[in-house]
């Protein structure tokens, strides 16, 4: 007759095979440490298994594995005894001497996380570097290196998608060609590394002119280009032009010395001069010398389509 006590019995042996398929299975692992005492624990639950098992057959009567009568009961319960008392002694064997193993694991384990997470760190701050160094790289590819401004690849990428969406959108765009009168003067009475400061307060003066959508680009030189796309008349480009004049005829201060500067201005609009880009930056050229020989300390002057 089957009880509650070989219900349990049943069941304890049942988690114990589990437990010790898994060890046995853990155990084959490659990267799983193999030691002396980890067979220890390994023999001691299979006798503690081996004990639970008689502790089955003693509850079947129908399978009768030993006689309850004189001294074979004894044997029988000393069988069990010898069993669960060997099974755990092997168990106590074997978590001592696999005690420093696990350690050992558990500091191989804490080494391993802690070099993936250097190697990690590693990675992040080499692939920031190496983003900053190509966004410097595509940067000195774009802009100029002395006043910071696009330079002239830069602008014509510019200037081709401002007439491509003026073209869409019906828009007009003005192209106006900057050159600094007196400038060589300068360069040439004080040095270049005058010069150069005279470039770079320019520059930010233009800056400080144009709208947000403009473009303000060195040409070379003493020349730059601003770019005014989605105006709504040449009137648009007229004030632009009379705002940079009007800047640029405040004389600047470089080492405590005023210097007097002056701009020549040649504007080219989309779609009234051309639709090209090269087109218009050659009419604007071209009327910027022509605004030059009229003015000597600048003025603006629009391109024309009579030859």
């Amino acid at each position: 007759m089957v009880t509650t006590d070989v219900i349990l019995e049943v069941f304890r042996t049942c988690v114990l095979l589990v437990l010790v398929g898994y060890l046995l299975r853990l155990g084959r692992k490659k990267n799983f440490i193999i030691t002396t005492g980890w067979k220890y624990i390994q023999t001691g639950f299979l006798l503690v298994l081996f004990g639970s098992i008689l502790d089955i057959t003693d509850n079947f009567d129908a399978l009768n594995a030993y006689v309850v009568i004189g001294d074979t009961e004894v044997e029988a319960f000393l069988e069990k005894v010898v069993g669960y008392l060997l099974g755990f002694i092997f168990l106590t064997i074997g978590l001592i001497q696999w005690g420093p193993s696990v350690e050992q694991m558990m500091n191989e384990i804490a080494e391993r996380r802690e070099a993936e997470k250097a190697l990690s760190m590693h990675q992040d701050n080499l692939e920031k570097v190496v983003n900053e160094r190509t966004e410097e790289l595509q940067r000195k590819a774009d802009y100029d290196v002395l006043t910071d401004l696009p330079n002239r690849a830069l602008l014509k990428d510019r200037l081709e998608q401002d007439l491509a969406r003026a073209k869409r959108n019906k828009n007009n765009v003005a192209v106006l060609f900057v050159d600094l009168d007196g400038f060589k003067s300068i360069n040439d009475a004080m040095g270049h590394s005058v010069g150069d400061d005279v470039l770079r307060q320019v520059s930010q003066r233009m800056k400080d002119c144009v709208r947000t959508t403009d473009t303000v680009a060195r040409y070379g030189g003493d020349e730059f280009v601003v770019v005014m796309p989605d105006i709504s008349s040449r009137s648009d480009a007229t004030i632009m032009a009379e705002k940079l004049s009007k800047t640029a005829s405040i004389p600047l201060n470089i080492n405590g010395v005023k210097l007097p500067l002056g701009m020549s201005i040649g504007i080219a609009l989309y779609p009234e001069h051309s639709e090209n880009q090269d087109v218009l930056l050659v009419m604007a050229d071209q009327a910027m010398y022509h605004a030059k020989r009229g003015n000597k300390r600048g003025g603006y002057c629009y391109a024309s389509l009579e030859k």
